[in-house]
């Protein structure tokens, strides 16, 4: 058996190993069953059953065939399956969302950093006037002239999220910009693209991956509170925003339609976080 001494703990810690792997298999798991409820989930999530409306967990159902391992709703779907199927939707706005804010922020950042002047001041500007703008009002706006789907709430939530990776690429930019290899490449005579897309974007890419990681939580959140709010992907499609929101009513006697789907947000934000926190030590560390 091997044992770790004090030091190789200090270091496994300072790497944050520990919340690095928690965060990856906690996303793992759930990315891992969202794809597995693409092909198969035990019933029909969109099926209802009257007969067997709001049964407990580990319940079976009234033709002694059917058993609900998380119960079921207010009109007998089976809550596993809807929590499965729920994700599909949750986790594809999402990432998506991310990595269009990922792609139009770390690019401009880039861009600002590194040429500075008029480009800087004028997305600056735009920057700004944003940032006043509260980022319910940018989604609604953007909902109301093109409607709801997974591609425009992806993209509405993806214009109200990039300006945290546009400041955090740009300060970074402007960091690297004035440090020994740039001015060395310069002086050799390598042109803006050589610098930007040899030297910048490689040192930049390590904080761009970190904080576009930890913005994947913010934006399940995010579109978790819209689905609650009647914003999201309309039905038939179930959310997991949507289910709490259909579950609040029966709190008191169905407690699991909104109590599952709500699990799932918080597990899959906390490994998303988890994971974000760990990578941040970890890339600091190298």
């Amino acid at each position: 058996m091997v044992w770790l001494d004090n030091k190789d703990v200090v270091w496994y810690k300072k790497k944050g190993v520990p919340k690095l792997l928690a965060g990856a298999v906690i996303v793992g798991l759930i990315v891992l069953i969202v794809l597995l409820s693409i092909v198969w989930t035990p019933y029909d999530p969109n099926l209802p059953n009257v007969s067997d409306r709001l049964l407990p967990p580990l319940s079976t159902g009234h033709n002694g065939q059917s058993y609900y391992l998380l119960g079921t709703d207010q009109l007998g779907r089976d809550n596993l399956s809807r929590v499965m199927a729920g994700g599909q939707v949750s986790v594809l706005i999402a990432f998506l969302a991310v990595l269009l804010s990922v792609v139009m922020g770390a690019v401009l950042g880039v861009m600002c950093g590194y040429f500075g002047k008029t480009l800087d001041n004028i997305v600056g500007m735009f920057v700004e006037i944003q940032h006043s703008i509260p980022m319910l009002l940018i989604i609604v706006m953007v909902l109301t002239l093109f409607g709801s789907s997974t591609v425009v709430l992806a993209v509405g939530l993806s214009l109200s999220e990039w300006l945290s990776i546009f400041r955090q690429t740009r300060a970074k930019t402007l960091v690297e910009r004035k440090k020994d290899y740039t001015l060395a490449a310069r002086v050799m005579g390598a042109g803006d693209g050589w610098i930007v897309f040899r030297h910048l974007i490689p040192n930049v890419m390590a904080s761009i991956i970190v904080y576009g990681t930890l913005l994947i939580g913010t934006t399940i959140l995010a579109e978790a509170g819209l689905s609650f709010l009647g914003l999201g992907v309309q039905r038939p499609y179930a959310t997991w925003g949507r289910m709490i929101s259909d579950g609040q009513t029966y709190m008191a006697t169905g407690w699991w339609v909104s109590v599952f789907p709500a699990l799932a947000v918080a597990l899959l934000v906390i490994g998303v976080n988890f994971l974000g926190d760990g990578l941040r030590a970890k890339l600091k560390m190298e």
